[in-house]
């Protein structure tokens, strides 16, 4: 038997919940939020990637509290999807308005009324200042906090 064979690689063993509190505990305040963050990161991945984008403790903290803000607002929502419509007719004269398209963990679209979408937007909209919700299309997914550009023909 070949004991020098490589072996297949193995997701590392995530570390028990005690470990992990007593990491946590050594460290300063402002590090516990980015080192845990890093831990669950690193346990959904299955590893740690060189090239993988790490969270900053401020987006760890802003995905946490939009992730439940839009969970208090629409319980079952995983992706949040805006579409800027643009109308000319009217009574007064052209106006831009922001479609919400809430959707499940399949990605199938949630029974909602103008009020939880309303509020959706809102979220959004508090937590990404920045954005040019009127101009451009956006897709928020929960499960990992991002805000993904997909407007078609915008630069990556």
């Amino acid at each position: 038997m070949n004991r020098t064979a490589r072996r297949r690689h193995q997701a590392p063993r995530a570390a028990d919940w005690s470990e992990l509190c007593a990491r946590l505990r050594e460290l300063p305040a402002a590090a516990r939020l980015s080192a845990l963050a890093d831990h669950v990161a690193r346990i959904a991945l299955g590893g740690s990637p060189m090239n993988a984008r790490r969270y900053s403790a401020a987006e760890a903290v802003r995905a946490v509290m939009v992730a439940r803000n839009l969970r208090a607002a629409a319980g079952a929502v995983d992706t949040v999807h805006t579409v800027p419509v643009f109308t000319d007719a009217g009574p007064r004269g052209a106006r831009i308005a922001v479609r919400v398209h809430l959707a499940d963990v399949l990605r199938l679209p949630l029974a909602a009324d103008a009020d939880t979408h309303r509020a959706a937007y809102d979220v959004l909209r508090r937590a990404f200042p920045r954005a040019q919700w009127q101009s451009e299309e956006y897709r928020y997914d929960v499960r990992t906090g991002r805000l993904l550009l997909t407007t078609p023909g915008a630069a990556e």
